[in-house]
């Protein structure tokens, strides 16, 4: 048998913040004269096509100081690895532009993504690239390119005690502040300190998730409901959910000028996973009108997909 499997895992952009996309990087050695037999792909963002950085960051920049001028705080969950290290990218672009108030004030309360900046600091030589959002030489050098997270008026917080703390003071209006913190679907991390505590009381507030919320999950109901409820039934601090940030390859074109990289001319099986039925649904017609002849399968949870794959 000569031949190979290629799983995709989680496919990232072409063109990603911090570290850079597959279309900007060297590609890994993989033998390019080895025909895939099975594919195995993710289809998340599938039916979605990319969001361009600049209406990303009107959106998420508009959403926040929306928020502050009505009096209200910002709370920013995100999962601590790559969204909140974008996260905070931004909003320094922001400081140094003039797009949120000089005097806002921002709290870094998500310690497990701060051990991830202080590793992509140390390691930025390797891996990070000079590009904020579409300027790919935003970055002169490596020594700016390493203050990419530091921002003014920024305080890191270091206890869950003093995390409560800061909640209680983000209860009362105009205290102009944004938090980044842990937790980007809700349910769990430094997040639940201010969804429980006395931030989330305040209707002025403002919950900003930026991450997918799974179906199931505390983030996609509050981004249902819209906002929290108090304890006598009033309503309590905003939900929004922004659409428009995702780490997922998007769209139809963008995936298969990405597989199309490998060598799929003896392709036999393709499996489609981790994505809804509508969008595996979806990517199976886009491979057959592609002209792909390889069996296609779309597995649920606990079943077992046999194949045998062909010698050549």
């Amino acid at each position: 048998l000569r031949g190979g499997i290629l799983f995709s895992g989680d496919i990232g952009k072409e063109v990603q913040a911090i570290c850079g996309g597959w279309g900007e990087l060297k590609e890994r050695d993989y033998p390019k004269d080895l025909p895939i037999k099975a594919l195995w792909i993710e289809s998340t963002n599938f039916n979605r096509e990319s969001v361009n950085f600049d209406e990303k960051y009107e959106q998420f920049l508009g959403s926040i100081n929306k928020i502050l001028k009505d009096g209200g705080s910002v709370v920013i969950p995100a999962i601590s690895m790559q969204r909140n290290q974008e996260i905070v990218e931004i909003i320094r672009h922001a400081e140094e532009n003039g797009d949120i108030p000089k005097n806002c004030k921002i709290y870094k309360d998500a310690p497990l993504a701060s051990k991830f900046e202080e590793a992509y600091v140390a390691d930025a030589d390797l891996f990070m690239t000079n590009r904020f959002g579409n300027d790919p030489e935003y970055y002169k050098n490596s020594a700016s390119s390493k203050k990419r997270f530091e921002l003014k008026n920024c305080k890191l917080v270091a206890s869950n005690k003093e995390s409560v703390e800061i909640s209680s003071s983000l209860a009362e209006n105009n205290q102009n502040s944004i938090v980044v913190t842990s937790g980007g679907m809700c349910g769990f991390g430094r997040v639940r300190n201010y969804l429980d505590g006395d931030f989330g009381t305040n209707p002025k507030n403002g919950i900003i998730l930026t991450c997918y919320q799974v179906e199931g999950t505390e983030g996609r109901r509050l981004t249902d409901q819209g906002y929290l409820v108090n304890k006598d039934g009033s309503k309590g601090t905003k939900v929004e959910h922004l659409d428009v940030f995702t780490g997922h390859i998007s769209g139809k074109s963008d995936t298969f000028k990405y597989i199309n990289r490998f060598n799929l001319n003896e392709l036999e099986l393709i499996g489609i996973i981790h994505g809804n039925n509508s969008n595996r649904t979806k990517m199976a017609e886009a491979f057959k009108e592609m002209g792909y002849s390889a069996r296609v399968v779309l597995p649920e949870i606990d079943q077992t997909i046999e194949f045998n794959l062909s010698k050549t």
